[in-house]
């Protein structure tokens, strides 16, 4: 069972290093004169900035999620980790969409910064599972 948390791990590292990528992307942001705003605690609460830690605590949360669908789509189809990838690149797409349609008070500028963020997120998660799982079927 120890290599099964193999994606785990690969999709944490990969969920920090987007993390880090996408703290970057909102610290540079607010350095260049666009602070990424809105209203983050839902429809009709106070605009405030984007906290510094949200970028990697919305990069790393989403790997239990990928985790366990690879788990579950590997132990119930022969083809599951080339599905995995299907599914997480249209699940990536589809989230990008979610603070351009959802985001209250929040400018142009920062729907596009926080739905850029999406790709680090995606692409880090979908490649560290993968490459957990490459090195699991490494293992003697």
């Amino acid at each position: 069972m120890a290599g099964a948390f193999r994606p785990l791990v690969g999709g944490l590292i990969g969920g920090v290093v987007a993390g880090a990528v996408n703290t970057a992307v909102a610290v540079a942001a607010s350095a260049a004169g666009a602070p990424i705003v809105g209203a983050f605690g839902g429809p009709g609460t106070a605009v405030v900035a984007f906290p510094v830690f949200a970028p990697m605590v919305a990069s790393v949360v989403p790997v239990l999620f990928a985790w366990l669908v690879w788990l579950g789509l590997t132990n119930a189809l022969s083809s599951g980790a080339k599905v995995f990838v299907g599914v997480a690149v249209v699940f990536g797409l589809v989230s990008m969409g979610g603070p351009m349609l959802t985001l209250e008070g929040a400018s142009t500028t920062s729907k596009l910064l926080l739905a850029f963020m999406h790709l680090p997120a995606a692409v880090g998660i979908t490649a560290g599972v993968v490459r957990g799982a490459a090195a699991r079927k490494a293992l003697p």
